[in-house]
């Protein structure tokens, strides 16, 4: 009996502890320093951004133009057709003239009433009378620069009466693209490098770059009228530029 008492207290000890270790492990005054720490922040990287500008200008080889034919008549069916009539002469002369179909591309149509013309006016009681004008233009790409003032010539003669600006552009601009944008990069290290001499640092390698494009406008010309011509129109190519920026950031160190 008195081995069987010894035991069940031992017994009764045993439960008592692991009832305190359980009540420990979960109490929130326990003691937690077994657990992982968390990492120590890294100090945030220096860094200098500037933004670096390159240009790079080169002769354009392509031209755009609208031309197109204007017709006025009281008579709206009469307007049409010899709108029509017109028109079809001047793409005929334009294709003739070296301009493939498929760079020629109705850019306007419209038909309207306006009655600005006689003899109605500010002194007459008259209402002015009903004309309508009906306008017909094409935006043509001219792929040989050299012949842009024979093609406004050739147009004109043809019937065209309106011209709408030539506007010349890059067909690949790719090369002038890369030579602008090392000119950038240039750019930005210089600026940078002169900021870090400032600041008694040293320049580390480049962290990001994100660049952004720009363009100085083409040469624009513009005329109006009829038939005459019998030259080429005197014509400037002038220049274009391809201009770049990037902006840059590079890690310092001191």
């Amino acid at each position: 009996m008195q081995f069987q008492k010894t035991a069940l207290g031992m017994g009764a000890i045993a439960v008592l502890i692991a009832v305190v270790a359980i009540a420990a492990l979960y109490s929130p005054s326990a003691d937690r320093s077994a657990e992982a720490a968390p990492p120590a922040q890294e100090a945030p990287q220096r860094t200098i951004t500037v933004t670096g500008f390159g240009s790079a200008s080169g002769s354009p080889d392509i031209a755009y133009m609208n031309i197109g034919v204007e017709t006025v008549d009281s008579d709206v069916a009469v307007a049409l057709q010899e709108n029509n009539t017109r028109m079809e002469g001047v793409m005929g002369a334009l294709q003739d003239a070296g301009i493939a179909e498929e760079d020629i591309r109705t850019s306007n149509f419209n038909i309207y009433q306006d009655r600005s013309f006689g003899p109605g006016g500010p002194a007459s009681s008259e209402p002015p009378a009903a004309q309508y004008r009906v306008n017909n233009s094409v935006r043509i790409t001219v792929r040989d620069i050299d012949t842009v003032g024979t093609i406004l010539s050739t147009a004109v003669d043809a019937g065209a009466n309106v011209i709408n600006g030539v506007d010349f552009g890059l067909a690949d601009r790719d090369s002038l693209e890369a030579e602008a944008r090392v000119k950038a990069i240039e750019d930005a290290r210089a600026r940078a490098q002169q900021l870090a001499d400032e600041i008694g640092a040293e320049l580390g390698e480049v962290i990001t770059v994100q660049e952004t494009f720009g363009g100085a406008p083409g040469p624009y010309a513009e005329a109006a009228g009829g038939g005459g011509f019998n030259a080429a129109l005197p014509i400037s190519q002038g220049t274009l530029s391809v201009n770049i920026s990037l902006n840059i950031t590079f890690a310092i160190q001191s």
